[in-house]
């Protein structure tokens, strides 16, 4: 009996690289012709496509439509959902992800008349509360990534890749189908001349002996007999690689049967294999080798930060009363593709227009009186000190906040002086408040330097504001703000970074350190990443390294969402939350929490710019800012 195989070709006709007046090329090579194979091979695949994509089709090639009804009606094809567009789900806000997955189900019905069952997770890219999420709007499965799941989780068993499982959420869980990077990698690699057609033939009769079922193909569509020009070691077209395709298939049917995805499911779920995919190390998974780092999205491209932040503003002025037409324009706008390797053209027209539609953000107009009350200075301290709270600043070492003390009580974010731990790796000051920018071209910029004007503010009473601009290397400059209130019972941090040249790696700025006992005392970190439930990461017993490089190119290997801007921080001790203002910036956020001999070296990492493959230099003013509060109770 031959083995049950699967194929999910991702279409997307907002593929960053594709200029639009090549869309309808790109259509009549690829998806007429995906659908000129199935028909003529009789062989069963499911197509992911997206909402918006579908709109472009019927506008400029509404045969396509027809002729995707017709095979769907022979049950060949079977419509895979993923929402109206590629949106990146744990960097976004929920409401959000909701409207993206409700308005590609409605686009679905508009054109196609059909209800996907199925979601293929965008961009492969997946938290554990998008399980509920996806629930929630009526999908009956998922499909998401083996590869990285299997790797970064030590739960996850080889056999548990055999076959479909079911994927825990918060509250729910849902049947899970694998796509394999590695598999569809050797699909292509083969289709494309790179690898012999009857070496991989015998690699996959081999592989599926043991599995119940195979996802022989799981990725792009608009790389077959078409050249996206994302990379310059894309193979040539040499051939009618469709036909290749068919060439294939017909020798994989000699093993192989190919089945629907639904179907799949019907006839392997394993409803006994329960797994979450995240732990606290990786609460968000990505897609594919190391070069797929979750900063891809939040802090590299063009300029993530900053169109992510236009995003955000976008979304706060139509959050409440905004038609389907400016959620589509928002939706449009944070797709994947605008933060990775955008054309010139599209990127210039997404900041015009997000530049129009965004609220500015929060700048109001706010009488300052100076004055110095309640600041006095200690040895190389600046001191703030009013009732029961007490605050130092590190004079010598950029303003930076040494520590706070409420009711002679030690606040747990404070400086971690050289030799508080020791371990010798662990053998410098670690410092809150700080900015650090590295870059093979600059090197390593701080501003970790003596701060020689300070001034002082009072807003009222009980509202007092410390600040000072320093001068870093290279002409940077920044303008650093601590904003003490003592009515909100908290402390803000403001930063505006004013960088002249362009940073090939990154800029991380406001970073926080937490006194060494935190982790130890059963601490943890909750966050939302992209639905309205938190989702807890524990520091102890766990070694957390989201901000260190893969490689020289590539400067982080995750981070969280916090796509509501809170972080809510609790041990036995404490509990107190930070929160970002994302109308500012809307930063990426990582974690680093190393155990040391007696204690943990906690650190939260703002980044406003990371290094990966799609970095790229703008014309425009590199302008950073930062601000975030820290509620003390």
């Amino acid at each position: 009996m031959n083995k049950i195989c699967y194929k999910v070709y991702h279409a997307n006709l907002a593929f960053s690289a594709i200029p639009e007046e090549k869309l309808e090329e790109v259509i009549d090579k690829c998806y007429f012709s995906l659908l000129e194979f199935v028909e003529k091979t009789e062989t069963k695949i499911g197509l992911e496509i997206s909402g918006y994509s579908l709109e472009i089709i019927e506008e400029v090639r509404p045969h396509w439509i027809i002729k995707f009804k017709e095979i769907y009606k022979k049950g060949l094809i079977e419509l895979i959902g993923c929402g109206y567009m590629q949106v990146i789900g744990p960097l976004v806000p929920y409401k959000v992800n909701l409207q993206n997955q409700k308005i590609g189900l409605e686009t679905y019905m508009n054109v196609l008349e059909i209800v996907p069952k199925l979601a293929f997770v965008n961009e492969q890219t997946f938290s554990k509360s998008l399980v509920d999420l996806y629930y929630k709007v009526g999908y009956e499965a998922l499909i998401m990534e083996w590869n990285n799941a299997y790797s970064l989780n030590e739960k996850i068993k080889k056999d548990f890749a055999y076959s479909p499982i079911i994927v825990k959420g918060i509250n729910k869980e849902l049947p899970l189908l694998w796509s394999d990077s590695i598999l569809f990698q050797k699909f292509q690699r083969t289709v494309h001349g790179e690898r012999d057609m009857n070496f991989y033939i015998n690699f996959l009769k081999q592989y599926t002996k043991e599995y119940e079922a195979t996802p022989v193909y799981s990725s792009d569509l608009e790389i077959f007999n078409f050249r996206p020009g994302r990379f310059e070691t894309e193979q040539l077209i040499k051939n009618n690689e469709w036909k290749i395709i068919a060439e294939i298939v017909e020798n994989l049917k000699q093993f192989c049967e190919f089945q629907l995805p639904s179907k799949v499911l019907e006839m392997s779920l394993n409803k006994n294999k329960k797994i979450s995919l995240t732990t606290s190390l990786n609460p968000i998974i990505v897609k594919k080798q190391d070069k797929y780092s979750l900063s891809r999205w939040a802090a590299c491209g063009r300029g993530a930060n900053y169109i992510n932040t236009l995003c955000y503003r976008y979304f706060q002025r139509i959050k409440n009363i905004g038609d389907i037409s400016q959620w589509k324009t928002l939706l449009k706008y944070w797709g994947s593709d605008y933060r990775t390797h955008i054309t010139e053209d599209k990127w210039e027209k997404a900041i015009n227009d997000l530049e129009n539609l965004a609220i500015s953000g929060s700048n109001n107009t706010q009488i300052l009186k100076k004055s110095n009350h309640n600041f006095y200075e200690k040895n190389n301290s600046i001191i703030y000190e009013k009732n029961n709270l007490k605050i130092l600043f590190d004079k010598k070492k950029g303003l930076t906040l040494d520590s706070i003390f409420i009711d002679n009580k030690k606040f747990p974010i404070c400086t971690i002086k050289h030799g508080e731990l020791d371990l010798i790796k662990h053998g410098a000051d670690f410092f809150t408040g700080t900015t650090i920018i590295e870059s093979s071209e600059t090197k390593k910029i701080s501003d970790l330097i003596e701060v020689e004007d300070v001034n002082y503010y009072e807003l009222d009473k009980d509202i007092y504001i410390i600040e000072s601009s320093l001068k870093m290397k290279s002409g940077i400059n920044e303008l650093k703000s601590w904003i003490i209130d003592e009515k909100d019972n908290s402390i803000i941090f403001d930063l505006v970074l004013n960088c002249p040249i362009f940073i090939r790696g990154s800029i991380r700025v406001g970073i926080l350190t937490l006194d060494k006992t935190f982790a130890l005392k059963n601490g943890s970190i909750k966050v939302k990443n992209g639905n309205k439930y938190y989702e807890k990461i524990n520091l102890k017993n766990n070694e957390i390294n989201q901000h260190i490089p893969k490689s020289l190119t590539q400067s982080s290997i995750s981070g969280i969402g916090c796509t509501n801007g809170v972080m809510k921080f609790e041990n036995d001790d404490f509990s107190f939350k930070i929160k970002v203002n994302q109308e500012i910036s809307y930063p990426f956020i990582m974690l680093q929490n190393n155990k040391d001999k007696f204690g943990y070296l906690t650190r939260v990492y703002f980044s406003l710019q990371e290094l990966d493959d799609t970095l790229e230099k703008r014309n425009d003013n590199f302008l950073f800012r930062l601000r975030y509060k820290i509620k003390f109770s």
